[in-house]
């Protein structure tokens, strides 16, 4: 077992707010590693749909620290699925649940691409052309998905960056700043392209 990273106890706690503790019954992070805990929070939302799993991206991305709207099913006034809203910066985000699809795919890609040229012409929020746009998944695809082509090949044609990011990704980040005190810095998705 690799050794614990030094955890503040001051912020562990079985709140209902603590996403762990809901997702994993057994939860004490005292006892077993960050990746185990990453492992069975992973396996234990596999069959989660859009409506348990968008909202926890939600939950997450709020956790470090950023302002974040979930889009409600139906809402055709908004494309993307949530957004990270800034005075200047907003990001688009589409997110794809496990029961939706495993990886993040050439669709989830597109759809990315389309939320940031809907945002940048209808101007719901402030944003910059040179801000990302996310696509957040299950899973990052295989090594040699044509997803990574795909989006060199519209950073080339568009000069728009879209960022692909996982759930155990996300995870990682969320437990340096729950549990180790971290503080997450905004740039490292603002202006990301391919994979975190």
């Amino acid at each position: 077992m690799r050794k614990l990273s030094k955890i503040n106890s001051n912020k562990i706690n079985h709140e209902e707010n603590n996403c762990w503790a809901r997702i994993i019954h057994d939860f004490n992070p005292g006892v077993k590693s960050k990746q185990y805990y990453i492992d069975q929070f992973v396996h234990n939302v596999a069959t989660y749909d859009k409506f348990l799993y968008y909202p926890l991206i939600g939950e997450l991305l709020t956790d470090f620290g950023l302002k974040v709207s979930v889009t409600r099913d139906g809402d055709t006034n908004n494309r993307a699925d949530a957004m990270i809203m800034d005075e200047n910066y907003s990001i688009p985000i589409e997110i794809k649940s496990p029961s939706e699809i495993e990886y993040v795919n050439i669709k989830s890609i597109r759809q990315a691409l389309e939320n940031k040229i809907i945002l940048l012409s209808r101007k719901f929020f402030p944003t910059s052309p040179d801000c990302s746009t996310l696509a957040i998944g299950y899973q990052y695809p295989e090594k040699r998905s044509e997803v990574y082509e795909l989006i060199e090949n519209y950073y080339s044609t568009y000069k728009i960056s879209i960022g692909i990011i996982d759930l155990a990704d996300l995870l990682d980040i969320h437990w340096q700043i729950k549990f180790e005190g971290a503080s997450f810095d905004v740039a490292k998705i603002r202006n990301l392209r391919g994979k975190f």
